[in-house]
């Protein structure tokens, strides 16, 4: 009796894994910008290791999460809504970049003694609050498609537990 709803629960989070692998690779990108903030050689160290472990993961679950998020895509559309996606990647750091930038040049105006991560201190609050808000987007976007997840799991099912047609 039991056994039904686990095994739904099951198929359910195997299909919701690929945004919970990119909410958890956002979260690694919000927490080195975080760790960032604090000066020393060694939390430096902490912080790059956890942002290239975000964007491993990031980049590992960039086309499943295409196709989790736009299911009903044509061959053709695919090719161009990862189009789009890489588009988007390659616009965003030229923007931070110039953020950043003016970010530090303000610092450096004010503190001619600019160094360390005093510097860049609004560039990775701004960074982490960033990751955070997409952190909130992508949970509020994965909760509106549990239904549909939750719906073909059960289809799926229902379709395996039909005996099978033998062809004459």
């Amino acid at each position: 009796m039991l056994l039904p709803p686990l095994i739904e629960r099951v198929a359910c989070l195997e299909a919701l894994s690929i945004p919970i692998f990119f909410m958890a690779a956002v979260v690694f990108c919000a927490l080195a910008n975080g760790l960032a903030l604090i000066d020393g050689v060694d939390v430096l160290y902490a912080s790059l290791c956890i942002a290239g472990l975000g964007y491993g993961i990031m980049w590992t679950v960039f086309l499943p999460l295409i196709l989790f998020t736009f299911p009903d895509l044509q061959d053709n559309q695919f090719g161009k809504m990862f189009g789009v996606m890489q588009l988007a990647v390659a616009f965003a750091p030229l923007l931070f970049d110039l953020v950043s930038g003016t970010l530090y040049d303000r610092e450096a105006d004010a503190d001619s003694n600019c160094t360390g991560s005093k510097c860049y201190y609004w560039t990775y609050l701004i960074g982490c609050t960033c990751a955070g808000i997409v952190a909130v987007l992508v949970v509020t976007l994965t909760r509106m498609q549990v239904p549909r997840v939750r719906d073909a799991s059960r289809a799926k099912q229902a379709a395996a537990s039909l005996p099978a047609v033998e062809e004459l």
